[in-house]
């Protein structure tokens, strides 16, 4: 779990300074930028693309440091792909909760909801004992791109348009200051990592991927809403709604 956990850290916040191969045109996500501590060169996610041949430096380098040389890291951490992902969370023994069971792990033992919607919808209901940290928030600003951006869900029929929140992990350590905090992670649906005929690779989810970067920052007491808000809200357990808020 510890060579997951490390390898899968460097990726998101790594910065090694090795000559790339020509970069192609990446597919604007809106993926979230991140700014966090690099861990070193000798660190590197498994699978990266390598430099071409002709490109490396000819200086003869120590086996691990041509290792690392020969890798990229993902610059933003929404290109981790969702099976390492999953590796991750599995690895780090995230389990996933059903509502009643998440409620009693509140009441009894100390743990807190996280709800990683945008706010808007947590103002309009939330779990008691819960802290709101937006995984996506409201388009912010009016910049062509932010424009086409709303546009495109605006053709959906979505006009509340959502963009990843670039602070997220700082609003994290801000609302759960201490490493071992007790969290359990909660969205709208939920999401799983356990396979299905359906979904071999389980399901991703806001708040599975909320998870995970908790477990790469280094939280140890991480859980996960099976089946989400949705079921909490069905199953009428403690909650919050509107003006009660």
């Amino acid at each position: 779990m510890a060579t997951s956990i490390a390898a899968t850290r460097a990726a998101l916040f790594g910065s090694i300074a090795l000559q790339t191969a020509p970069r192609q045109q990446s597919n604007h996500n809106g993926s979230l930028p991140l700014a966090w501590p690099s861990l070193g060169e000798s660190h590197f996610l498994a699978g990266a693309r390598r430099v071409p041949a002709g490109r490396q430096c000819s200086r003869q380098l120590p086996r691990q440091k041509q290792t690392a040389r020969a890798a990229i890291v993902p610059e933003r951490a929404a290109e981790v792909k969702w099976d390492a992902k999953r590796k991750v969370l599995v690895d780090a023994n995230v389990r996933s909760v059903a509502p009643k069971e998440a409620r009693r792990l509140v009441n009894e033992e100390g743990y807190r909801f996280l709800d990683v919607r945008p706010d808007y919808d947590y103002k309009e209901a939330h779990p008691e004992d819960s802290s709101n940290v937006q995984l996506y928030r409201a388009i912010q600003d009016w910049t062509p791109y932010k424009i086409i951006r709303r546009a495109g869900f605006a053709f959906f029929g979505i006009f509340k348009g959502t963009e990843e929140n670039p602070s997220f992990i700082e609003d994290v350590r801000a609302t759960f200051p201490e490493k071992d905090a007790k969290i359990i992670v909660a969205c709208t649906a939920g999401g799983s990592t356990r396979p299905s005929a359906n979904f071999p690779e389980g399901k991703q989810s806001r708040s599975l991927i909320a998870a995970y970067y908790l477990v790469v920052d280094g939280y140890k007491n991480v859980l996960h809403l099976d089946n989400g808000l949705m079921a909490y809200f069905s199953e009428e357990l403690p909650a919050n709604f509107g003006s009660d808020n």
